[in-house]
């Protein structure tokens, strides 16, 4: 009880004492949320960060204690991958080691960050901890722990029985560290047995002599003489003279690869086995067994192989104890064979030692040794190494000629590994008019940072082109802006691969702005590099990488390296990511990373994706500008099956019978979960039957036009691209039907919301796959998406739920056949506004098209699909639903002095095909004519707008009125507009293909303005006489109302006390001037020509006076015929605007300034407002709208 106390005080101490630790070091911490305490054994253990190998969480702090089981042994780390988010002194996301017994006394012994991998091996006891902020998240760290002794870390001491145990060098398999220097000695259990050690797999860096990283077995037999030094990628075997044997690995600073797994065990005196060994130009050697002691009763053999093809194999006898007598030997002896029939083998024996070296005819040669039971001898050990080499070759240095038939290249040697140091440079040229291009079929060498070591590059002269490879890599395509392109291919002498292949031609014109690239995929990873990264950053350009891999397997991205433009303050993404589509194209759907949940990447994110069948497709655009000084990316791909990435953990086989069998999502019809996988399988037993599919489904996040979200893929078959039937997303239901007898259905949610998922039949059947159908347009969205295929035929029938709604089909997604001339061939999709072919025809589409709306006019309508023998396209999704607008709102609207508003159908939201509304607008009064006002018309643009446009008349119909203007996006007058009498009418016409948001307009009536001249001089004169007898008047009755008032106000006595009320100490309060506030009066209620009534609102404010700053109380007086339609206004307007649009009237929630204030009366003297510009305030309001 009190160790587990002292336990968790040990826990919470540590953690707190780390904190401060790290606050001291430069460390921010954040919500401790994991501690661990791990005791470190021989045996190698791994732990990893929170969420490896997806992402990390944001704003973690973690610590880990690891201490040696043993103390006097030190704990080794080695940190197998490592990809933390870098940052300038790794402020941001950090690892940090400390080393101590306690928490509170430590040492801090490195910080690190980005994809740095390290080598611990210095103390008993570390803590390592783990921060991370809330910007950027990778994928974490990997680390092996465990107890090594103290004078090698590394050091093995291991003993080897029948059974097979491994050796892997520190890192394996990710790559070993720098300065190694480890020995493991092997001891066979039973003194009597040999060791028999096999190398199953060694990439160790390779050099001529292998003097820099290597491999050295030591036979203690021997003495001074090593069996053997080896690096490289070789994977020989040996066997050891007697009971023990060791291994040396040593590694310098310059290089690193992956390292090495050997497997051992012992072996019967015995046993003697065909073994391969490995030549080359380090002296290597091989004892018979038991060597120097006794042998008797064997049968051994070897085979020496060359490290290069090219070169030979040369053995000499070191020293030889063969108890038989030459040149016959008939008893025990050892043969030479060159394997090769046109020269002998040659035949050793007895005690002298020849003095001739023998040479393969080849690469490869064989050693064979036999001996009976009787006159055993000592036996031999011999030496074997490759051949000197000649001197190097002459340049390679090449000028090829361009034509426009492909042509290969090759570096030397081509694909045998060469290790000696060259620099060779191609210069291919093409006529004038002409550009090269360059396809990279195979690149094998050593892969470093900026290609440092080995490289390939490819350049113009100009300041684009100057592409730098290196690594593995295969399909990458360049193109030259002139008619001269240079390869360059330089290596060193160790680490060296095949070398390349590539394929280049003469093109006609100037390079493509779009360049589309073929990318197969290998079961070892493959690297890429954004076009011109590290070098010249190439502008404006769009690159389509297609990556491919063999059928039934997926492919897995990786990026791990990411500069693409963002903001350098938020890390935050400007301008296009760089998306991943899961299939052969950019049409496919959107390809989600696995670990950052994210379509797509820009920025410094790394992350990975896996598609779900054998494509997956990378488009990346570059700017025509750029703000940093590294602009690109590094990545890797490969393919494999990597069900640890997606996993099926739901699903199942099924069977179909003629019996309608049921299968759901999980946990339907309640929701299903986060981040499933899930995968069904249905098959029939016969080859002859196919499999019908019918039900409904409700997946969250996706659409009818696109699936981004959750969603299920069919496949007519096993899991693969070229199976593909159906995509399936949003809310909807339909009926497919597999060709053979197999069909699969793979379901993929997201981590956002869920939906209820799916409930299908399925049963076995011999008719034909069905197509159309009959569908029920509810208030509810669904979708209905097909995929094309030869020879069909279908008709879907929608009806409308209840009598009050219209049947609303809405086009999301649509490629089919093309259109030539305005019309369509054999591939199209026609709409019509009823239950058949007989009804009118909305639409008739083929080629692409975006989106378009259909409205119905009565209770049915159909889409019928055609297509040819090879049709076209990808298909069409349509979302279809009932609602209550009408194709177009009523026609007869009635203008007021306040401002009223008329907009197309359906906006905001994008009007339907095939309208033609007409408006006719009334003033009322034939002395008031119409204003309106377009404020918006987001309207598609054709030339003349001779398509979809709206236009107005001045007059009461479109056949005899004036045309007042015509109106698309961007075409049409702008500012106010009138007619010249009472009425105004307004046309929106929409033809069948694309639609757009609509338009907006606001109109009102006004005074008909009086034009300039009357009715000559007399008028006129008359008129000023009248003014001027009025004028002299009103100045005298202003001048007695101020003399009457100063002398009344000279009379009024005055209180002794001032201001203050009579028989108290009290001030009398002063009085509260305030303006008089006055009504603004209704205008009566009329009828229009036509009979129709309109419901006019009270307090109508004429345009010109609204944003007045002054309230309107509500008084019940009616308005004086004398002040009808002037221009007096002394109160902001309460306005309910009347909208004429589908529905009811609308309250427009722009123009309401709050309830109206209770007017407040002055005691004596009533005051007029000053005058405002109330019509330039209302214009003002318009345009912020």
């Amino acid at each position: 009880m009190f160790s587990g106390v002292w336990l968790r005080m040990d826990v919470f101490l540590s953690s707190v004492l780390l904190t401060i630790l790290c606050f001291f070091c430069g460390i921010r911490t954040a919500d401790a949320v994991c501690y661990e305490t791990l005791n470190a054994t021989d045996i190698p253990q791994i732990f990893t960060s929170p969420g490896y190998p997806l992402k990390y969480a944001a704003n973690l702090q973690c610590t880990w204690h690891i201490r040696a089981a043993d103390p006097s042994q030190v704990v080794v780390l080695e940190t197998l991958d490592s990809m933390i988010h870098s940052s300038i002194d790794c402020q941001e996301d950090t690892a940090a080691l400390f080393e101590g017994p306690i928490a509170n006394d430590t040492r801090l012994v490195r910080k690190w960050c980005s994809d740095l991998r390290y080598y611990f091996a210095d103390s008993n006891s570390y803590f390592l901890f783990f921060r991370t902020d809330s910007k950027f998240e990778n994928r974490g760290f990997q680390v092996r722990y465990y107890q090594g002794q103290r004078s090698g870390p590394c050091n093995r001491d291991l003993v080897a029985n029948s059974d097979v145990q491994n050796i892997i060098s520190p890192g394996y398999p990710v790559g070993y560290y720098h300065d190694l220097s480890c020995t493991y000695s092997i001891q066979a259990e039973q003194s009597t047995d040999r060791i028999q050690i096999d190398m199953v797999d060694m990439h160790i860096e390779n050099s001529v002599s292998c003097e820099d990283d290597n491999i050295t077995i030591v036979d203690p037999n021997l003495g001074e003489y090593d069996v053997g030094t080896i690096c490289g990628q070789m994977t020989p075997s040996y066997q050891s003279s007697g009971s023990r044997l060791q291994i040396k690995f040593n590694s310098n600073r310059i290089k690193e690869t992956r390292g090495f797994m050997i497997k051992f065990k012992s072996i019967s005196n015995l046993d003697c086995r065909n073994d391969e060994l490995v030549a080359t130009d380090v002296d290597s050697y091989l004892v018979s067994p038991g060597y120097p002691n006794y042998y008797s009763n064997l049968a051994c053999s070897w085979t020496i192989l060359s490290n290069n093809p090219q070169r030979t194999v040369e053995v000499e006898v070191m020293q030889v104890a063969i108890s038989s007598t030459p040149p016959a030997c008939n008893g025990d002896r050892l043969e030479v064979d060159y394997l090769d029939s046109s020269k002998p083998n040659e035949v050793i024996c007895g005690s002298s030692t020849p003095s001739q070296k023998f040479v393969s005819l080849g690469s490869t040669l064989s050693i064979t040794f036999t001996s009976d039971t009787t006159n055993e001898g000592q036996g031999f050990y011999i030496r074997y190494r490759l051949v000197q080499e000649n001197a190097p070759s002459a340049s390679c240095d090449q000028t090829l000629a361009a034509t426009e038939r492909e042509q290969i290249l090759t570096s030397p040697g081509y694909p045998h590994i060469s290790l000696k140091s060259q620099t060779c440079s191609y210069t291919i040229r093409a006529q004038s008019g002409y550009h090269i291009r360059v396809t990279l079929n195979d690149l094998d060498i050593e892969l470093s940072k900026r290609c440092i070591f080995d490289s390939l590059t490819i350049s113009d002269g100009s300041s684009t082109l100057n592409e730098l490879w290196c690594g593995d890599r295969a399909g990458e395509v360049v193109n030259s802006l002139r008619n001269e392109a240079t390869v360059t291919y330089s290596i060193d002498n160790s680490n060296n691969g095949k070398g390349f292949s590539l394929k280049y031609s003469a093109v006609s014109g100037t390079p493509s702005k779009i360049q589309t690239m073929t990318m197969p995929t290998r079961s070892t990873p493959l690297y890429l590099t954004s076009p011109g990264f590290e070098k010249r950053f190439p502008r404006g350009i769009s690159f389509t990488y297609i990556f491919t891999a063999d059928p039934l397997l997926r492919i897995r991205l990786r990026v791990t390296e990411s500069y693409l433009r963002y903001y350098t303050s938020t890390g935050a993404c400007i301008g296009e990511r760089v998306m991943l589509y899961d299939g052969p194209s950019s049409t496919s759907s959107k390809l989600r990373s696995v670990n950052t949940g994210e379509f797509g990447w820009c920025a410094l994110d790394l992350p990975v994706f896996v598609s779900s069948s054998n494509y997956m497709t990378m488009v990346y655009k570059t700017k025509t500008s750029s703000d940093h000084e590294r602009i690109g990316f590094v990545l890797s791909y490969e393919q494999g099956n990597f069900t640890d990435l997606y996993p099926y953990t739901c699903g199942g086989m099924y069977e179909a019978t003629s019996g309608r069998t049921t299968i759901s999502s999980p946990n339907y019809p309640g929701n299903y979960g986060n981040n499933m996988v899930c995968k069904w399988t249905i098959w029939a037993t016969s080859n002859t039957t196919q499999i019908r599919l019918a039900g409904s489904y409700s997946l969250a996040g996706g659409s009818s036009g696109s699936c981004g979200g959750d969603f299920l893929n069919v496949y007519d078959g096993a899991e693969d691209g070229s199976n593909f039937l159906e995509k399936l997303c949003g809310t909807g239901s339909d009926t497919l039907q597999s060709i053979g007898n197999l069909l699969t259905i793979v379901m993929k949610t997201d981590g956002s919301y869920t939906g209820k998922g799916f409930s299908f039949l399925f049963y076995e059947t011999t008719d034909p796959p069905p197509c159309g159908g009959s569908l029920t347009a509810s208030s509810t969205s669904l979708n209905l998406r097909k995929t094309i295929r030869p020879n069909l035929s279908c008709k879907w029938i929608f009806t409308r739920e209840t009598d009050d709604a219209y049947i609303r089909l809405k086009l999301t997604s649509f490629y089919i056949g093309v259109q030539s001339s305005g019309t369509c061939g054999a591939d199209r999709v026609e709409i019509y506004d009823g239950n058949s072919e007989s009804s009118d025809r909305l639409a008739s589409l083929c080629g692409y098209k975006s989106a378009a709306t259909y409205i119905g006019t009565g209770e049915q309508m159909m889409v019928k699909l055609v297509t040819g023998v090879s049709p076209t396209g990808d298909g069409f999704s349509i979302e279809y639903r009932a609602s209550t607008e009408e194709r177009c709102t009523r026609g007869n609207l009635r203008a007021i002095s306040q401002i009223s508003y008329l907009q197309s159908p359906s906006y905001p939201d994008n009007y339907a095909s095939n309208l033609h509304c007409t408006w006719l607008i009334d003033s009322g009064y034939a002395d008031r004519i119409v204003f309106f006002d377009i404020k918006i018309a987001s309207i598609f643009y054709s030339a003349g707008c001779a398509d979809d446009h709206l236009a107005a008349y001045d007059g009461i119909s479109e056949a005899t009125g004036v045309q007042l203007g015509k109106w698309c996006r961007g075409v049409g007058p702008t500012g106010k507009q009138q007619t010249t009498q009472q009425y105004l009418t307004i046309v929106f016409h929409t033809n069948e293909d694309e639609s757009d948001r609509g338009f907006r307009l606001s109109y009102w009536n006004d005074v008909k303005p009086i034009e300039e001249g009357g009715n000559g001089g007399s008028s006129s004169n008359i008129g000023a006489i009248v003014g001027g007898v009025i004028g002299g008047l009103v100045l005298l009755a202003v001048i007695v109302a101020v003399v009457v008032i100063i002398f009344c106000v000279v009379r009024k006595p005055r209180s002794k006390n001032g201001n203050r009320l009579p028989g108290s100490g009290q001030a009398i309060p002063p009085v509260a001037y305030q303006p008089q506030m006055h009504n603004v009066y209704m205008t009566p209620a009329s009828t229009s020509l036509n009979g129709h009534a309109y419901d006019n609102n009270a307090y109508n404010v004429h345009p010109q006076h609204q944003g007045s700053k002054y309230e309107v109380p509500a008084h019940g007086h009616s308005q004086p015929e004398h002040v009808q339609g002037k221009n007096y206004s002394f109160g902001e307007p309460r306005q309910e605007n009347v909208y004429s649009q589908l529905g009811p009237a609308e309250r427009d929630d722009y123009f309401q300034f709050g309830p109206m204030e209770e007017p407040k009366y002055s005691e004596i003297t009533q005051r007029s407002p000053p005058r405002h510009d109330y019509q330039n305030a209302a214009n003002n309001i318009e345009t912020n709208i």
